[in-house]
């Protein structure tokens, strides 16, 4: 006999796992939270990275383009060069700061829902076990 309490926690668990979203919850709930952000913030800062010397290399080549003359000495070419890299440096420590707040909440969320699934599972094992123990009881006697 199916009891109602138990069609209750089947439906959520299957509410649960129609979210389309489910899937990648479990992807990264099965990951550690500082290994999970590492990744993403290491993927983050290589694709800032890319982005930002592109843009510079554009950047470099119209100023070329219109007038800039090479550098002839050491002095120069850090007069030239220092502006770009504290760009490319505050940029990447403000992408990785947001991109840390992000993928922290990204993991939170996760792990939330996976572990309101495994609550909901553990209800309806501790309710079959209870039924199981009932019937042994039953034709025991």
């Amino acid at each position: 006999m199916i009891d109602k309490d138990k069609i209750i926690l089947m439906s959520k668990l299957a509410i649960l796992d129609s979210d389309p979203q489910m899937k990648q919850s479990r992807k990264i709930a099965a990951k550690y939270s500082k290994d999970f952000i590492y990744v993403k913030n290491l993927w983050t800062q290589i694709f800032i990275s890319i982005m930002l010397v592109v843009i510079i290399a554009i950047h470099v080549l119209w100023r070329i383009q219109y007038g800039m003359q090479f550098p002839s000495s050491i002095t120069e070419m850090l007069d030239i060069a220092i502006p770009y890299v504290i760009v490319i440096f505050s940029l990447i420590i403000f992408y990785t700061i947001l991109s840390t707040l992000v993928y922290k909440k990204m993991y939170r969320r996760a792990t939330m829902k996976i572990a309101k699934y495994d609550k909901i599972m553990d209800e309806l094992k501790n309710l079959s076990t209870g039924e199981e123990i009932a019937y042994e009881k039953f034709f025991a006697s």
